[in-house]
């Protein structure tokens, strides 16, 4: 099943812009999924447009918890 849920995040050309969730996202933790949305919620508007080019050119194969981004964001999550 695909996820169909959209988290907000911020604005781009003064318009609110949805991001769609990973297509793996169900497939994880509770834990993992709030990490996963609190990371895409603080992602500048550059990041946003570098995740949906991931996620629709790679498709089923791009995992988020495996991203380059959101490894170093979750290191600096534990290391505060």
């Amino acid at each position: 099943m695909i996820q169909t849920s959209m988290i907000q995040t911020s604005k781009l050309n003064s318009e609110q812009i949805y991001t769609s969730l990973p297509d793996k996202y169900e497939q994880y933790s509770i834990e993992t999924q709030q990490l996963i949305v609190k990371y895409l919620n603080q992602l500048d508007n550059k990041e946003q447009i570098a995740y949906l080019i991931a996620k629709e050119h790679l498709g089923t194969s791009f995992d988020i918890v495996k991203s380059i981004g959101y490894i170093e964001w979750k290191k600096k999550q534990n290391d505060a």
